[in-house]
This record gives structure tokens, C-alpha cells and sequence, in this order.
């Protein structure tokens, strides 16, 4: 089956997924004072006539004045509570800088040197389509939300080589070399980190609006649309071991009648074989929740 079979091998046509003091005081004061006195007289022979002794009156001292009573210190006035420091005004949140876009038109140039910048692999240049890249990206993702593959809309050049058919006398399968024709496709998209792609497509999410809105989706989230496409995705059996193909006319078609009914991007997905489907699968799962959030 060449490339160009590919399109219509299984019926449908195919394609890759891109599917947070206080303080106290003591006071304390004492006050004594006593004081005290005596008096005494003596008896003399009686004498004729004596001369009548004057009586010498004892002069009165004064009575000592009293000690004025002492002045209660004053209590000391208590010391003012200190004022509590006012609350620290919050600081204001940095303003984002506004994000200027360039318009759809010619927004090309800007959005491949984002994406080149984002630590690809080094085929990612060449085999990536850098032109019309968000309306192709809308586009495809829509049909594939569906089961469709439309190939004049995917973002990466198709295998060079050949698809390659195994055969024996009994029985025709898919050969290997056709499964590691897209490994270098799995390198590329394996090689950036989730969050920073997501970041991208948030980045540009007003341009891929402007896409689908001009595609007749004005009152959808493309977001959806989105998270559709790698559920049909995920969806998608991982065969182990030989996938077998007949050929009733002139394309193969899957011999297992359960592969053969599936939607063209699960038979694309098929033809990537079980090692890349298996890697592929987290890494959806992983894009799934960044964009679920």
C-alpha cells in the first residue's frame, strides 16, 4: 500500500493524530517614731523660820511639734499603651503585560519561531508545514474530533518511504518498516514539555477562535473540540503483533473486522504500530489534563 493508497486504506480515509508587653509595678513604703520623759523631787531638817524657798516652777518645754506626716508618693501615672503598628498594605498584584498578537493573516513567522524555539527535535523544522499553521491546526483537530482525516489540513509532511506490506502464503500484514516510518513523528512530538505547548495554544487561543468562528462554530469552545479529538484518540486499540490485512480489491483492508470498522484516525493510529501507540497514549492523557484545568 503506498502513501497515496493510504487515503483510502482501511475505506475511510487516514492520517496522524495531532489529534496558596505588659508591663507592671511594685510600690512599698514604711513610717514609726516614739518619744517619752520623767520628773523627781528631795526632802531637807526642819530649820527655825526659813525663809520660804521661792517654788522655782519647772519650765515647760514645748511640746515638740509633730513630724508632719509624710506625703504619699504619688502613684506613678501608668505609661500609655503603645499604639499597634498598622497593618502593611497588601502589595498590589504585578500587572501582566497585555499580550499584543499579530493578526491571523500573518501570524505564521511568529508562531513557527515559538514553536522552534520550544527545544524540538531536529527534524521538527523540516518536516513541519509553517504555513497557514493555526488554521490548518483548527481545521484538522475538527474533522478528527469526528473520525475524519482531511490530509490537505495536517501540519506535517507525510513518510517518505513507503508503506510496506509483509506477505506469506497464507497471510498479508503490515510490515515493521512501515511502523518505524513514524517513529521520527513520535520523536518530534515527544520532544517539548506539555505545559509549555499549552501555554502556546493559550497564548494564540484568540486567533483559533477567529478560525473557528470563520469555520461556522461562533458559540463553540474549540477548547472541546480539542479534548474530542484525543478522546477518539485514546479510544483506539493497541494491537501487539501482527496486524493482518486482506485485499478484496485493489487496497488492503484490516482482516480483523473490528479494525476494519473503526473511524480513519483510529485505522491511522493502528498503522503507527503498538510501540508508538503506547507512547503516544500518556502523552495524550498528560495534554488531556493540562487542557482539562
Amino acid at each position: 500500500m503506498t502513501d497515496s493508497e493510504e487515503n483510502n486504506t482501511p475505506s475511510n480515509d487516514a492520517s496522524s493524530t495531532s489529534g496558596t508587653p505588659n508591663t507592671g509595678m511594685i510600690l512599698g513604703a514604711a513610717l514609726v517614731v516614739v518619744i517619752g520623759g520623767f520628773a523627781g523631787w528631795s526632802m531637807l531638817k526642819e530649820d527655825p523660820a526659813p525663809e520660804p524657798v521661792p517654788v522655782v516652777e519647772p519650765i515647760k518645754q514645748p511640746e515638740p511639734e509633730p513630724e508632719p506626716e509624710p506625703t504619699p508618693e504619688p502613684e506613678p501615672t501608668p505609661e500609655p499603651e503603645p499604639e499597634p503598628e498598622p497593618e502593611p498594605e497588601p502589595e498590589p498584584e504585578p500587572v501582566k503585560p497585555k499580550v499584543v498578537l499579530p493578526k491571523l493573516e500573518s501570524s505564521d513567522k511568529t508562531v513557527f519561531k515559538e514553536l522552534t524555539d520550544m527545544s524540538w527535535h531536529h527534524d521538527f523544522a523540516a518536516l513541519f508545514i509553517n504555513k497557514d499553521i493555526i488554521r490548518r491546526f483548527v481545521v484538522f483537530v475538527d474533522n478528527m474530533a469526528s473520525g475524519t482525516i482531511v490530509r490537505e489540513f495536517s501540519s506535517f509532511k507525510p513518510p517518505i518511504s513507503r508503506f510496506k506490506v509483509a506477505e506469506t502464503d497464507a497471510s498479508a500484514y503490515i510490515d515493521e518498516s512501515s511502523f518505524e516510518r513514524y517513529d521520527v513523528y513520535m520523536a518530534i512530538i515527544t520532544s517539548t514539555e506539555p505545559e509549555e505547548l499549552i501555554k502556546l495554544y493559550n497564548k494564540y487561543k484568540p486567533l483559533v477562535k477567529q478560525v473557528y468562528d470563520e469555520i461556522g462554530y461562533p458559540d463553540h469552545d474549540f477548547t472541546d473540540t480539542l479534548l474530542q479529538a484525543i478522546d477518539h484518540v485514546l479510544e483506539t486499540p493497541v494491537v501487539d503483533g501482527r496486524i493482518e490485512l486482506v485485499s478484496p480489491r485493489v487496497m488492503y483492508d484490516y482482516k480483523n473486522e473490528e479494525w476494519q470498522s473503526l473511524t480513519a484516525v483510529q485505522k491511522q493510529v493502528l498503522r503507527l504500530g503498538a510501540d508508538n501507540v503506547k507512547k503516544l497514549k500518556p502523552l495524550l492523557r498528560r495534554y488531556r489534563s493540562l487542557l482539562a484545568q
